[in-house]
């Protein structure tokens, strides 16, 4: 993978926004999913890590982290019923159509203004840590019924 010369220097919003995922891992550990927790955790750790120190061993890490948290989070959306599996198909589509249709078309995270990329790339963030938020609300929310 070639490196382009904006992707060597440290981001420190995208570290702040990778930060959003603490609040799935607090949730996660408030009810008792700990792998949820332990996922959460440790894609926190590896995209707040990536986005500011940009080595590509921990570039691959974050990929790995990242497979880990989408089918963590698909199985916590099994259980919790028909919306969260709804929450969880938008914020892993957003993800996907940003980075990959972004790359393709120069767009969102992938658009020639640094500040657009930044934008968009830190909605990922945003946005995914929300899904996984919402899924194990409606995951806790059905345990305490029962």
């Amino acid at each position: 993978m070639t490196w382009r010369q904006d992707d060597t220097i440290p981001a420190p919003y995208l570290v702040i926004t990778g930060m959003t995922y603490l609040m799935p891992a607090w949730l996660a550990w408030k009810s008792g999913f700990y792998y949820s927790l332990a996922t959460c955790l440790f894609l926190c750790a590896t995209t707040m890590s990536f986005h500011w120190f940009r080595a590509q061993w921990i570039f691959s890490l974050d990929q790995l982290a990242i497979w880990n948290y989408t089918f963590c989070s698909l199985l916590n959306a099994y259980y919790a019923g028909p919306s969260a599996l709804g929450i969880w198909a938008f914020s892993v589509g957003y993800s996907l159509y940003s980075y990959f249709v972004g790359r393709y078309l120069s767009i969102l995270c992938w658009d020639p203004n640094w500040a657009t990329q930044m934008f968009f790339h830190g909605l990922i963030h945003m946005v995914t840590a929300y899904g996984a938020w919402y899924v194990l609300t409606k995951r806790n929310e059905l345990l305490l019924a029962s």
